[in-house]
């Protein structure tokens, strides 16, 4: 399991998601984390950073919208291989917007 060092910066006005989400993609593009690469459960990962499990939710949703993450129920969050598990319809773009647009109004 990746043991990625995440920090938040709870001054800033980057909502504790995105914060998560570029930190992420930062240590994707540089080789910190590899294809196949079990991540942290959401539980574990929302106690270690002091935040909502929902915000760990919210940002795992938007990897995993992207391509770059692929969840599978009770065997937990991997780093998707090339080509990621993107999903055919929607573009990528307009389904994030939607999904953040959505959890948004709940919170």
């Amino acid at each position: 399991m990746a043991d990625l060092a995440i920090t938040l910066d709870f001054s800033s006005s980057i909502p504790f998601y995105k914060q998560i989400h570029d930190q992420v993609i930062f240590a994707l593009k540089t080789g910190l984390l590899k294809p196949g690469e079990k991540i942290y459960p959401a539980q574990n990962l929302a106690k270690k950073l002091g935040v909502s499990i929902n915000t760990v939710l919210k940002t795992y949703r938007i990897l995993e919208l992207e391509g770059y993450l692929v969840k599978r129920r009770g065997y937990g969050a991997y780093i998707a291989g090339k080509g990621g598990n993107s999903i055919s319809g929607i573009p990528t773009d307009r389904k994030i917007k939607n999904y953040t647009e959505h959890t948004e109004e709940e919170l």
